[in-house]
Formats: C-alpha cells, structure tokens, sequence
C-alpha cells in the first residue's frame, strides 16, 4: 500500500508534466521546420508551374507563327479566293498573290509595299485562328472589308497575322527581284477584335507573341520567254492552212515564225509576216528557218552529251530551265493527268478560267479544244499558260490570250487566234485559218509573276519588326 509521504509518489507527480510539455515543444518545432519546408517546395513548384505554362504559351505562339510561314506559302501558290480565303471562281476578286503584292514591272519582281499597308492608319492583314473544331477560321480581306474577323474560338485558340517588311527605301521596291519577304506575328490567343492578334495594334493583348520574318523566293513557270510568235522545233507544215496571218510588231524580237527543221506554206507561197512599225514589207529577219535555226531541231532530237536531259527535254529545258517531270510537280502549277486525253470539259473542271485562273495548267498527255468556251481564255491581267506533255489540237474557234507550249500542235479552227506565243517541241499541222500576234506585255507578266514561291534556305529569323 502506497503512503503519501511515500517519495517515489511525489517524484513521478512533479516530473510527468514536464516531459510532456518538452515534446509537445519539439513536436511542434518539427511541425513548424516540415510547414517551412513544405512551403518552399511549393513556392518552387509553383514557380515551376508558371515557367511551365509561359513555356506552353511561348511555344503554342512559335508554332502559330512558323505554320503562318508555310500558310502564307501556300496561299501565295493558290487560285482565285474569297474574303474568307476559300476558293472561288469569281475572277474579279482575284488571288492572294495580286491581292497583297504590287508587281514592279521595272525590277521584274514584286514591291515590299502592299496593299494592306498602304494606309498607315487603316491597315488590314489577312490572318487566321483555330477554331473549336479544329480548323483554321481565316480572313483576306480587301479595301473594301478590312474589318473582318475570323469565327470565334476558346481561350486558348492560337492565331496568327501576315504582314510584309517595310521597303529597303520609302517608295522603293525588292532589292533581289522575284524575293518577297513576309512577317508574321503568332499568338498563344487570338484575343479579342481590337486589341488582339489580328487587329491593327502594335502591341496586342495576348498571352504571348512570336514575330518571324523569311524570305520566299519565286520559282519562276517562264524563265525564258519564246522570241517568236510561232516556234517549233521540228517542222511547220501548213500546207494545208487556209490563211496564215502572223504579226510581231515588238521592236526587240520581231520574230514571226521559228522553225527547227523545214517549212511548207500554203499554196507554196510563204505569207507576209507583219513586223515592228517601220520596218520593211519583207520577210527578211521575221522568218528564220534552217539552217540559221538548226539549233532547235538537235534541241529536240539529240541529248547532247553531259546534258542530262531526259527524252525530248532539252527544249522544254530552252523555255522553262527545268525538266517536264520537276514543272509539272510545282505547287501552283494545275496537273491534270490525261493519258486517256482531255478536253474543254476538263479543263472547265479544273477551272482553268475561274478559280484557277493565272496559274500554269500542266496537261500530262493529250489535249483536244473542240469547243469554244465563253469568252476569251486568258486576259491581258491574267494571260494563260497551258504546257500540253502531248498533242494539243485546237478545232474550235477560240481566242487565246498567252502561251500555248505542247509536243505537238494541230490548229484546224477556221476561226480565232492566239496573243502571246505559241510554241511546239516537234511539229506544228495548220489545216485551217490560224491568226497569232506577238504580245511582248502579256509574256513578261508571265516571266516575272507566274511560278511558285517557295522558301529560300537560311532565309528565316526570329524576331520580326513591323
């Protein structure tokens, strides 16, 4: 039995409540040291999550602005558009490339300043932005919708806007004709109409933003236009033509007819060729045939030795620098297979004079015109280029505004006529009234614009300047 003096008893009672309280202390400092560090772990992480998210920012506005170049590179390739940048056949809307670029026909190659830049108080860019679909919801406008906006999307749609760099001079043009250089500006958001990513602000209101300007450079469709009106590179026979009528008044050429291998005329009689004004009534210098032009006939019948030309193209090589099988894999150019042959309705399918209007149509195989479509096919603005692999054969009367190239050419229309040039690798057939002029303007607009802008190597930067 315990006693109460016992001193065993009292020792206990005096010591328990001291032991108790010196651990709560301890607990309690180990509480405090686990909140600080759990606290600065979060602070770290935190931080990190930040970095993170301006990394997912930074990155999504990279990405906008890089696929804006391949965009703007492939837009520059297409036909005809609408406001909404979709294709359309209406002709008077036009395409991209003459929508945003102004040819200078002096450097033969296009001026920095552009259409939606003009009017420094007013500009209007054409742009894009991902939609909750998935897809691109775009605009192009023109003077007379500049304040279009792409479909709304979530808050983290990435968008993306097209400008061109300021000219080297005010007023000036392009330093390196056929070079355009293109600056876009892409957004980890779109933002909203006047302050976002599209809208006419230097600074817009956006999560993140990626400037990057690059350099395109044109393939051209036509580096070397023809010199004459009628060229082949074999024979021109036109015995049985009804009438020749040909003309070229340009004072630097002055070529009528250019023939490879030999000439027959109708009834025998070679037809006057009209020439430049003031020049003589005869045929002297606007006529060439062999053997001043046997050149073209070993063009077209030999490959000449470490030439590499593939068969029959060295001469597509004379006009167009580049082998048919490289030509027809252009991206503005419009393939249309034809090993069974094709005709107008083909073409019209492929609205060689709506949407497609002002591009290289590349015909692999044969082409038959035995209809007259409406109009005339090609204008002064938009001459067409049509490259036939095969025999093209016109029997329709039809007018024809720019350059005709085939392996071969049969004109048996009793009617129409070509401005431009015409051209054949082998053999030109006239059996009916054929009447063809020389237009000096419509293949230099060709020479300079037509082709497909591609990017020029180690012409990309980061960081781009209104």
């Amino acid at each position: 039995m315990l006693r109460r003096s016992d001193p065993d008893v009292g020792l206990r009672r005096t010591h328990c409540p001291e032991q108790g309280l010196a651990a709560l202390v301890v607990i309690m400092g180990l509480f405090l040291v686990m909140a600080l560090v759990a606290a600065y772990a979060n602070r770290n992480i935190i931080i990190e999550q930040r970095i993170s998210a301006g990394s997912v920012r930074s990155e999504r506005a990279a990405q906008a602005a890089d696929s804006a170049v391949d965009w703007v590179t492939a837009m520059l390739n297409s036909g005809n558009i609408d406001t909404r940048c979709q294709p359309t056949s209406d002709t008077s809307l036009g395409n991209f490339r003459s929508r945003y670029l102004l040819r200078n026909s002096e450097t033969n190659g296009y001026d920095y300043v552009t259409r939606s830049i003009t009017s420094l108080t007013n500009k209007y860019y054409a742009g894009c932005r991902l939609v909750s679909s998935g897809e691109l919801s775009c605009v192009c406008p023109n003077s007379g919708n500049p304040g279009l906006n792409p479909l709304a999307g979530d808050d983290n749609s990435a968008a993306f806007r097209i400008n061109y760099d300021a000219p080297v001079a005010a007023g000036g043009a392009e330093t390196r004709a056929g070079t355009i250089t293109v600056q876009v500006r892409g957004c980890a958001n779109a933002g909203t109409a006047s302050q976002g990513c599209i809208a006419n602000v230097d600074h817009p209101v956006t999560d993140a933003i990626v400037d990057v300007r690059a350099h395109l450079g044109l393939v051209k469709a036509l580096p070397a236009v023809p010199a004459a009106t009628i060229t082949t590179g074999r024979y021109l026979d036109a015995s049985s033509a009804t009438a020749l009528h040909i003309a070229n008044t340009d004072p630097t050429t002055g070529i009528g007819i250019q023939t490879g291998g030999a000439a027959t005329w109708p009834s025998g009689t070679m037809p006057t060729v009209s020439g430049p004004a003031g020049s003589t009534s005869t045929n002297d210098g606007r006529v060439l045939v062999p053997p001043d032009t046997a050149a073209l006939t070993q063009q077209y019948t030999e490959n000449p030795s470490g030439s590499g030309c593939e068969s029959g193209n060295c001469f597509f090589r004379r006009f167009f620098t580049m082998d048919q099988s490289l030509y027809k894999r252009q991206p503005a150019v419009v393939r249309l297979s034809c090993s069974g042959g094709c005709d107008l309705s083909d073409l019209t399918t492929a609205q060689w004079t709506g949407q497609n209007a002002g591009r290289p149509i590349y015909i692999d195989g044969d082409l038959t015109l035995a209809d007259s479509p409406t109009g005339t096919v090609g204008t002064s603005a938009q001459p067409m280029l049509l490259v036939v692999s095969g025999t093209l054969t016109i029997s329709a009367g039809m007018d024809l505004v720019g350059l005709a190239y085939a392996h071969d050419v049969v004109w048996s229309a009793s009617s129409g006529s070509l401005r431009g040039a015409l051209v054949a690798a082998q053999d030109i057939t006239v059996s009916g009234t054929m009447t063809a002029s020389y237009d000096s303007d419509v293949l230099k607009l060709m020479k300079d614009t037509y082709g497909s802008f591609v990017r020029i190597p180690a012409g990309w930067n980061r960081g781009g300047r209104e």
